[in-house]
């Protein structure tokens, strides 16, 4: 499939998208929230002219009968006018005015308004003295807390009141078989139907717009309306949509400034994680200083791999998201939001361990209301995206006997068995199809149970998740988790507490080696690979049988926990003691055998059975007391929150080999071999981190902004004198907007914003005891094991500092139907942690050091959210998002005598690879040339200098949510503009010797004066094609447009599944991955390389809500 570009300028392209959506808008907006109406009355109460305008154009109209009587009559006529327009002259000479909320109008007294003042609640302040029942409620939020002030009004009737501080209500006189409208600002208006039930708890919906959606924050919530900072957001709602079993493949193309690269397709692998390009220098497998900040429920996550290094299995060792991902063992069902916190205004107060971000992880709670279980499953395959066109049986041989030919051998030699007729030339295997051409399944189940009163809500959940590979043999991935929370406050609202914990299990069982590499460049007409018997086959000329992998079983048992204690109380009005418990342990067994069985037979009277054992385990605890307390004086409003972190982390590994196991079924005990056989590595760390902090957040008339944050870190993974860092921001905001000249000259702008931060954060991020002297075991001597320097002791081992500067616009227009926003960052990270070279004479090739190195990111994040249609039984949004980082070396004093020489340059991006400038194949020779910069002869690395960066240029995503009645259909789709390296050079082999090459390499050099990029067929290894390898030439396009998800789901009406007593019944069906479009020849842009792609999945579901 090809990959079309668009001759314009992306920004170009933006800006025509986006004014082609607000003349939309403009036309769609109109003909519903600048309804007309046609009125002619004359001496007619208002009430029923009210009655007309709704039944003409759905708008709800609330009043106080002590505000309005709505017996006065009037006589208005007036043809195809705004409803703002003819609402204006019906209250003409009124002591009232009038505000728009979520689709009603409430009328309200103007010195009311003005003074702020409150209407008495639990007692009937709009009454028309008619006889009927008395009806009693509570109206919350979302999250089960009150909602005092909100507006409760009987439909069709001036009978209505206000909700007191603990959000109850009383109703008398209402009539029989009636309904209830309840309001309240930055929620949905709601109606209840009344029938024969006289109590409620009636729990509203968040306003639909974006601005008032409440967003998680450190230690607190906001509004998006509010933030003075930049926090992404993904909800509950948008995971469900996606049959992942990891959570953090839920936010791909979701959020501006969020990198997210699956390492490969088996499950239970690892993802790399970027929150606004990489900041640090140390970027390895086991010294990886870019890892966001995971926290879950306020408590800090370890999000290093569970599994140990060594202990071969199939996950990538050498990925920067080495072995299998921590984060599969949070259940994505039990996700209310994942917050994505990205610059120093939102991140500062995290101090040492914010420089990278933060992803906030909240699980749900409990809800007030009847008990209520949901129930949801699915099930579902997968496969390989696509497959390579490789070369078949005969093209192969042609390029074998030429490339003998070419270097000018006729007798075959006896170890070509592919063309001397040892095997079967004309036999065919597609061994992609054979090795990597299964189907994968997925199930799903989960089921939770959650209710509760006002006082008290709680939430039970378990779930089970298995996966399987495309691999042959029964290989999965399992989950069995469970999830509990309980909410408790007491009468008086002062007291509260909260208490979440998850707990799951995981069972991984797979073969020891990815065999996607294999499945790419064996043979074509090699044997069969298992005999007849269904035994391994070794025939003659095979020394490697790739389903010998599948008779070295990988296994890993994990145990996790992470629980959660919070506990406030309001000692003062506004002033809130608060202190939050958390604990983590998690554990991890795995397991790698290699029976000599799954060996060639000529070497397994050599070879004893071996097996490693690892183990590995870790624990933390953390203690978080806080103070807050926050006050309203007129039109300012501040608040202030204090606190303090303690956190202590434990951890083990114990890595294993043995081997001489006298059976097969002896090679899970250790105990079965002697100690002589088995040799041990032990680890253990202990770190430690406390900290004070403080945030000062002001606000005056919802105009001006302004939030100062402190904090004060201590680290046990730093020297004498240098564990302690002070790190801060400030962030401010204004409103525009809310400027009365903005709103009488501008009022088509509904909302506007500029917001600013700056600030710093730190780094601890490194292993523990970097700055000690450390000894390793060396091998015994008589008997006598001793110890042998491993690094040195650096006094002056210090911080990171990564210092964040970011500037924002955020306009809302046509009532906030259109939000767009735009942000441009600049981090520098400096006193760069990195291995300083010594002479040979110290013993060491280096020390770890603190550098005048400064990496520097800069960007631009561009996001566009539109509801673009609105209707009752219409709906449809869409969501855009656009980032265009940049990511440089500043400075690095003596890059040239570093380890780094070869790997970076000032002035570049990180993401680099120095190589040789491809000059093309000689028509004369046949074979590869690159050019020889330093003109000496030979090719060295002064000769590497063509800079070729890797990283994504620009990147975003492009969701739409469309629903119709009771169908909804939701499509992401995810773009990234970036190179990669081209698979010829992946595949790691010269076209000629004896292993299976793409069908481009028939494309090749054969006679003098031929033009390609090719070189001819060789049989025998030549550099010209390692530094062919090693140059440009292996720089491809890996750009790509990919249908990362759809979901279509239909909710079963209510009327015909109420009798059965069920809430709500919903059918979906889903698929990950679906379409790509691309240039890349390789298996998939993304990951590249040759381990398994991500898989295209689909899947179908049933979700259930009693």
């Amino acid at each position: 499939m090809q990959y079309y570009y668009l001759r314009f300028s992306l920004y170009r392209r933006t800006i025509l998208i986006f004014g082609l959506l607000l003349l939309f808008f403009q036309n769609s907006y109109a003909f519903q929230d600048s309804a007309l109406v046609t009125l002619n009355v004359s001496n007619t109460s208002i009430e029923s002219v009210f009655k007309n305008i709704e039944q003409q154009t759905g708008v709800v109209f609330v009043y106080a009968a002590t505000d309005l009587n709505g017996k006065d009559q009037v006589s208005i006529k007036v043809r195809k006018v705004k409803i703002g327009a003819a609402v204006d002259l019906l209250l003409k000479g009124k002591n009232v005015t009038w505000k728009r909320v979520n689709g009603g109008i409430v009328i309200r007294r103007k010195d009311e308004v003005s003074n702020g003042s409150t209407i008495p609640s639990n007692n009937n302040v709009f009454n028309d003295s008619l006889p009927g029942v008395t009806i009693k409620g509570t109206v919350t939020g979302e999250e089960g807390g009150p909602l005092p002030g909100a507006t409760v009004q009987v439909r069709g009737t001036s009978i209505g009141t206000m909700t007191n501080a603990q959000g109850q209500f009383s109703l008398s006189n209402v009539p029989a078989k009636s309904s209830i409208i309840i309001t309240y600002t930055g929620f949905q208006m709601t109606q209840i139907s009344i029938r024969d039930q006289e109590t409620f708890v009636i729990r509203l919906k968040r306003a639909t717009t974006g601005l008032d959606e409440q967003v998680v924050i450190a230690y607190g919530t906001s509004s998006k309306r509010m933030l003075t900072g930049s926090v992404g957001r993904v909800t509950a709602k948008d995971i469900e949509k996606q049959p992942v079993g990891n959570p953090i493949a839920a936010l791909y193309a979701r959020v501006p400034g969020l990198v997210i690269t699956q390492q490969t397709g088996v499950p239970g692998g690892g993802f790399k994680v970027e929150i606004r390009g990489q900041n640090s220098l140390r970027n390895s497998p086991s010294d990886n200083g870019n890892i966001p900040l995971y926290i879950i429920d306020g408590v800090p996550f370890n999000s290093t791999s569970l599994s140990i290094n060594g202990i071969q299995s199939i996950y990538p060792q050498l990925s920067v998201a080495r072995g299998a991902s921590p984060l599969n063992s949070i259940n994505p069902s039990d996700i209310e939001s994942i917050e994505v916190l990205k610059d120093a205004d939102a991140t500062a107060i995290y101090g040492s361990r914010g420089a990278n971000g933060v992803i906030l992880i909240t699980t749900k709670k409990g809800r007030s209301g009847q008990m209520q279980v949901d129930a949801n499953f699915y099930t579902g395959a997968g496969k390989v995206t696509r497959m390579l066109d490789l070369l078949n049986t005969q093209q192969y041989l042609e390029m074998r006997k030429e490339a003998f030919s070419n270097d000018g051998v006729t007798t075959y030699p006896i170890n070509a068995y592919d063309v001397n007729g040892t095997w079967d030339q004309n036999k065919y295997t597609n061994w992609q199809k054979e090795l990597i051409g299964g189907t994968a399944k997925t199930t799903d189940g989960q089921i939770s149970v959650s209710g509760g009163t006002l006082n008290s809500q709680y939430r039970f959940g378990a779930g089970y998740h298995k996966e399987t590979t495309v691999f042959p043999g029964d290989y999965s991935d399992q989950r069995f988790s469970t999830h509990f929370s309980l909410v408790n406050t007491s009468p008086n609202q002062k007291f509260k507490s909260q208490i979440s914990a998850n707990y799951s299990i995981g069972n991984t069982n797979l073969l020891s080696q990815d065999l996607t590499g294999r499945s790419l460049t064996y043979v074509p007409n090699a044997p069969d690979l298992l005999d007849a018997n269904g035994n391994l086959n070794w025939p003659t000329g095979v020394s490697q049988n790739p389903l010998q992998y599948t008779r070295q079983p990988y296994n890993a048992k994990s145990n996790n926990l992470f629980a959660n204690l919070t506990v406030s109380y309001e000692l003062l009005k506004g002033l809130i003691l608060k202190s939050s418990f958390g604990y983590t342990n998690s554990t991890n067994k795995e397991k790698s055998k290699i029976p000599k069985s799954s060996l060639l037979p000529s070497i397994q009277a050599v070879t004893p059975n071996s097996t490693q054992f690892g183990n590995s385990f870790n624990n933390s605890w953390s203690i978080e007391p806080q103070i807050t307390y926050q006050k309203r004086i007129d039109k300012h409003r501040i608040n202030v929150l204090v606190g303090s972190a303690f956190q202590e982390q434990n951890s083990e590994a114990l890595s294993q080999s043995a081997s001489g196991f006298a059976t097969e079924a002896l090679m899970d005990n250790i105990g079965a071999v002697p100690n002589t056989n088995v040799s041990t590595a032990f680890n253990t760390a202990k770190y430690r981190y406390n900290a004070i902090f403080g945030r000062l957040a002001y606000d005056y008339s919802e105009k001006y902004l302004l939030t100062l944050t402190g904090r004060r870190d201590g680290s046990s993974r730093f020297g004498p004198g240098k564990q302690f860092a002070n790190f801060g921001s400030i962030g401010a905001a204004w409103i525009f907007t809310n400027e009365q000249f903005i709103k009488n000259n501008l009022g088509f702008l509904s909302f506007g914003k500029l917001r600013g931060s700056y600030g710093s954060a730190g780094s601890d991020q490194t292993p523990n005891y970097g700055f000690l002297d450390l000894y390793t075991t060396s091998t015994s001597y008589q008997g006598i094991v001793g110890l042998t320097p491993k690094q040195l002791f650096n006094p002056d081992y210090a911080w990171e500092i990564n210092r964040k500067i970011e500037g924002a616009l955020e306009l809302g227009f046509l009532r906030d139907r259109i939000l767009f926003s735009a942000a441009y960052y600049t981090n520098r990270s400096s006193n760069q942690l990195v291995g300083y070279p010594l002479p040979p004479t110290a013993g060491f090739g280096s020390v770890q050091f603190n550098l005048d190195a400064i990496v520097q990111n800069v960007g631009y994040e561009f996001e566009l959210n539109t509801t673009i249609l609105d209707k009752k039984f219409f709906k449809w949004n869409t969501s855009f998002n656009l980032s265009i980082p940049k990511n440089k070396l500043v400075s690095y004093p003596n890059l040239a005598g570093s380890s780094y020489a070869n790997t970076y340059v000032v002035g570049e991006p990180l993401g680099i690879n120095k190589l040789y400038k491809y000059k093309g194949v000689n028509p004369q020779t046949g074979l590869h040339e690159v050019e020889d910069i330093d003109k000496n002869g030979s090719y060295n690395a002064a000769d590497l200098q063509s800079i070729n960066f890797l990283g994504a240029k620009y990147y975003g995503g492009l969701t739409n949510t469309i629903e119709w009645k009771g169908i909804q259909l939701d499509l992401l789709f995810q773009f990234t503009k970036q190179a990669g390296r081209n698979y010829l050079a992946l595949f790691g082999s010269q076209p000629g010797l004896m292993f299976n090459q793409p069908i481009e390499v028939l494309n090749r050099w054969k006679n003098a004066g031929d033009i390609t990029t090719v070189q001819k067929f060789r049989q025998t290894l030549n550099t010209e094609y390692g530094r062919y390898a090693a140059s440009n030439a292996s720089v491809t396009d890996a750009s790509f447009i990919r249908l990362k998800n759809l979901s279509l789901s239909y909710n079963i009406p209510r009327h015909l599944i109420e009798k059965a007593k069920i809430k709500n019944v919903k059918i979906s069906v889903q698929g990950q991955n679906l379409i790509t479009i691309t240039n890349y020849k390789g298996l998939d842009p993304e990951s590249q390389g040759n381990v398994l792609p991500p898989l295209r999945f689909l899947t179908a579901g049933l979700q259930v809500t009693l």
